[in-house]
């Protein structure tokens, strides 16, 4: 009885965090939060932090245990074990896998395919489970919060948007020791790396929100002719932020296309578009548009 009157009391007192690793702040002892910044300040040019270690940050990920382990081989023993725990543990409490093997398949295919849209009939065919049980483990790895859905963003703008939601892990350490790699192949693999990298984003982002506004949304943009705009978010208010992720230091108009085809499509709710780059400067681009440095996500300016 006494549990019950407790329980009882709290109803209406409760909230859920959702705990994910650390970010690259917390790992700098920085406060930073970007997502906070630029919802409220605007956007200002500066010089920031160069990103020579941006290889290594994708390698390490961000779970305590791996963070502090220098041997790269013993972290990506480490994330493997803990890989192998998630599906003979975590999994059969939450309601149980009849085909572990197939789990593992699927992380690997998603660690090798990082922030791809999710394409259930493909994943289907590769793991060798029926689609419905296959959306069923990736409720369940959602729920563990190992996978994210990142959800496509929708306006009424006719038939235009592609309502697919991407996938992506939510940890990069855990993606390069599924696949294999360490960070010497993943500087041979530039395209693999570019799309860690997606990732890599994203779930900084998300960590930002969470320590921010848990009501701003994070999703993505694709339409039905190929225009892209990796992360969209979208505050309580209706505001909106185009984000690109490029790995290079130098950038082109055409990297902006995405960003300026949403800039066109809502004028009235488009707050900012940026596209995070290696590169060291934050620069205005246009009107509304910026290249910011992606150590911004962790550092204050020089």
């Amino acid at each position: 009885m006494a549990n019950t009157l407790v329980a009882d009391a709290l109803v209406g007192r409760m909230i859920e965090l959702q705990l994910l690793p650390l970010s690259q702040a917390e790992m700098a002892g920085s406060t930073v939060n970007w997502v906070v910044r630029a919802f409220t300040e605007p956007p200002v040019s500066a010089r920031y932090p160069d990103s020579a270690d941006l290889t290594a940050r994708l390698a390490r990920g961000g779970y305590p245990v791996a963070v502090a382990l220098d041997d790269s081989n013993a972290r990506a023993e480490w994330l493997l074990s803990h890989a192998d725990a998630l599906i003979t543990r975590d999994l059969q409490t939450l309601g149980g896998v009849e085909r572990q093997d197939a789990v593992l398949t699927l992380l690997r295919l998603l660690a090798a395919n990082p922030c791809a849209m999710a394409n259930i009939a493909g994943l289907s065919r590769e793991t060798g489970v029926a689609q419905a049980t296959l959306h069923r483990y990736l409720s369940l790895l959602g729920n563990l919060f190992v996978v994210h859905t990142v959800p496509a963003w929708y306006a009424n703008l006719g038939k235009r948007l592609l309502k697919a939601p991407k996938l992506m892990l939510n940890d990069t350490g855990l993606a390069v020791a599924l696949t294999g790699f360490d960070e010497t192949q993943l500087e041979r693999e530039p395209e693999f790396a570019g799309k860690l990298l997606e990732n890599f984003v994203g779930l900084e982002l998300l960590k930002h929100i969470g320590c921010a506004d848990p009501r701003v949304r994070l999703s993505h943009l694709r339409t039905d002719k190929g225009i892209e705009v990796d992360y969209v978010l979208e505050s309580a208010q209706g505001e909106l932020i185009g984000v690109e992720v490029k790995q290079r230091s130098t950038l082109h108009a055409d990297d902006f296309r995405g960003l300026r085809w949403l800039q066109r499509a809502v004028p009235e709710r488009f707050r900012l578009g940026v596209v995070f780059y290696t590169g060291e400067r934050s620069l205005p681009t246009g009107e509304g548009l910026w290249a910011v440095p992606i150590t911004a996500l962790w550092s204050e300016p020089l």
